[in-house]
């Protein structure tokens, strides 16, 4: 969750937009100059975010299975004023929809749910100059496919059984950001990384 929040921010610095970085602290909103926390564990143990362009701010929460439950009471407290979720869900395990328990309450009071399937990516083996070398490769759009549509069956399966409105889910995007980094962040790069269908979801 950091390092997409963080790489959206880092799209709007590079087109000249305005931002800030902030975290809670004794109940408090503080800016801060330093870019969100990133890990591959939990490494937010606090509620941190990013006001992109005056106009969108993003909350990295610390997760409502955060490791604390203080963590985890504080995530509810901001999701009440959420307009709307983005589930991220990985693509090397995506769709696990027993996460969207703990957002049921929120979903049920009409908040919209995009789905996006993160690390939509793989490490591929290529002969560069006689010597096998692995790659970073964006998923193939077919793969991407069949993903989304996968974690778009389970999710309205599970949205029915928890009693929510089909109509709040949109239909799911795939995005590498490691791609776009390592594509140099062009109008192709973006866009075969999946950026511009999220944009357009957003």
């Amino acid at each position: 969750k950091s390092s997409l929040c963080n790489f959206l921010a880092g799209r709007f610095r590079r087109q000249g937009r305005p931002l800030q970085y902030f975290h809670l602290e004794g109940g408090q909103v503080r800016e801060v100059p330093e870019v969100l926390h990133e890990g591959a564990t939990e490494t937010t143990a606090r509620l941190q975010g990013v006001s992109l362009g005056g106009r969108l701010v993003l909350l990295d929460t610390p997760g409502l299975h955060s490791a604390t439950a203080a963590n985890a009471a504080l995530t509810q407290r901001f999701l009440d004023s959420a307009d709307a979720v983005l589930w991220l869900t990985s693509s090397t395990s995506p769709g696990q929809v027993q996460e969207l328990d703990e957002l049921a309450r929120e979903l049920r009071r009409n908040k919209p749910l995009l789905p996006v399937v993160t690390r939509s990516d793989c490490i591929e083996e290529d002969e560069v100059d006689g010597e096998i070398t692995k790659l970073l490769r964006n998923k193939t759009a077919a793969n991407r496919a069949l993903q989304e549509a996968d974690v778009q069956a389970r999710a309205a399966d599970k949205l029915r059984s928890l009693g929510v409105p089909a109509d709040l889910l949109r239909a799911p995007v795939s995005v590498s950001v490691r791609m776009a980094q390592a594509a140099g962040q062009g109008a192709a790069a973006m866009a075969d990384a999946g950026f511009e269908h999220l944009y357009g979801a957003l």
